[in-house]
């Protein structure tokens, strides 16, 4: 069936032979459009909603893409250093540093990312002032560099003074301060798998209530504790090796707090841990061994609560307890100590169930005048 023509001017509708409107007297004839049909229909708008779905996607991600910024000693890159490169870095941007010495200090403010490319060894962060890397970003990130200080006069290489940050990947030694600062009841950041070592202060110290995340570091060779935990500080110390340290492997103490979980504490010139004055830990878990002297000494009024660790194979006793020292001691392996398992002298007590002690050198337990045990269930128990 033929379909009618139309004029193209005003619509009227033309005979088929006609050549002018007679309604409007234009010349030129079309014919109208035939209806598309149900599927081509369907397919132009499935092809609509695909097209604008994709535009959007398309919109979204270059609103949302990564900046990357590339900081090159060298001047191949963005940026030569990189404070500079965090001045010029919007929220969310990926910094990339080459290898390269950074003789520089950098307060981050941001969240940003920044990572060390290739070995750490050779993406080499330093300064010669109090702090090298303070950290006051929500969840800023560093990760794969190697931080130090040459100060004469240094607080710490790294300071936490707030946030969720993390650290990781990182080598870090300080020739005159501590390695990591965590100051402050808001300070809480992640730090994993990092090297903490010959630092001339602690490997870290933790105080004024700040808290923090440390798992799968090795901390050694440092001139202080490997950690020292005070003041209302309760960090989570997890699957570390704490070991070699001049002086101590933990030092909880003025009011110190924390979880102490899955460590190897051990080779350590004094005490492995020591509580004092307050502090009140909870170690479980861990392996305290080879100190050269006790394994565990608390005192001062020290407190903490110990349990399911193995200690062993240090110098002088297992535990000792002295001076109001007070700390809970449960189901632990106290054995193969060259002195006493456990030793209280000097107005030493504590709590004791569920432990073994074997092989200790003087015999399991050696308790002074004045001292006062509760024991329940060890082996021997006596």
């Amino acid at each position: 069936m033929t379909r009618p023509e139309v004029c193209t001017g005003c619509g009227a509708r033309l005979d088929i032979a006609a050549q002018f409107c007679s309604a409007c007297g234009q010349a030129r004839v079309s014919t109208p459009p035939s209806a598309p049909s149900k599927r081509r229909l369907a397919l132009w708008t499935i092809g609509s909603l695909v097209a604008g779905t994709v535009a959007t996607l398309v919109t979204r991600a270059a609103r949302h893409a990564t900046p990357r910024i590339v900081v090159d000693a060298t001047g191949q890159g963005d940026h030569r250093t990189l404070g500079a490169a965090i001045a010029d870095a919007t929220v969310g941007a990926l910094i990339i540093v080459r290898p390269g010495v950074y003789a520089e200090a950098v307060r981050i403010r941001k969240d940003v990312t920044i990572v060390g490319e290739g070995d750490r060894a050779r993406v080499i962060l330093e300064s010669d002032g109090p702090v090298t890397v303070t950290l006051e970003a929500e969840r800023a990130t560093i990760r794969n560099m190697t931080l130090r200080t040459s100060a004469a006069v240094a607080q710490g290489v790294v300071l936490v003074t707030t946030g969720k940050s993390t650290l990781a990947d990182c080598d870090i030694s300080s020739a005159t301060g501590a390695g990591i600062f965590l100051q402050g009841p808001t300070s809480d950041p992640m730090i994993v798998r990092c090297t903490i070592h010959d630092c001339r202060g602690s490997g870290f110290l933790i105080h004024d209530q700040a808290k923090g995340t440390v798992e799968d570091c090795v901390i050694f060779g440092n001139g202080l504790s490997g950690f020292q935990i005070r003041e209302g500080g309760a960090p989570t110390v997890r699957a570390c090796a704490i070991r070699d340290g001049r002086e101590g492997g933990i030092f909880v103490y003025d009011r110190g707090l924390g979880l102490i979980e899955t460590c190897e504490i051990y080779g350590n010139t004094n005490s492995g841990v020591r509580i004092a004055r307050g502090g009140n830990p909870v170690l479980r878990d861990c392996v305290i061994r080879d100190g050269k002297q006790a394994g565990v000494y608390v005192y001062e009024q020290g407190r903490g609560t110990i349990e399911k660790c193995d200690i062993h194979g240090n110098t002088n006793s297992g535990i000792s307890v002295s001076t109001g020292g007070n700390p809970v001691v449960r189901d632990c392996g106290i054995n193969n100590n060259h002195g006493p398992g456990v030793y209280a002298y000097d107005r030493g007590e504590g709590t004791f169930s569920g432990c073994t002690l074997r092989g200790n050198g003087p015999g399991a337990w050696h308790i002074e005048a004045g001292s006062t045990l509760v024991r329940t269930g060890n082996m021997p128990n006596a």
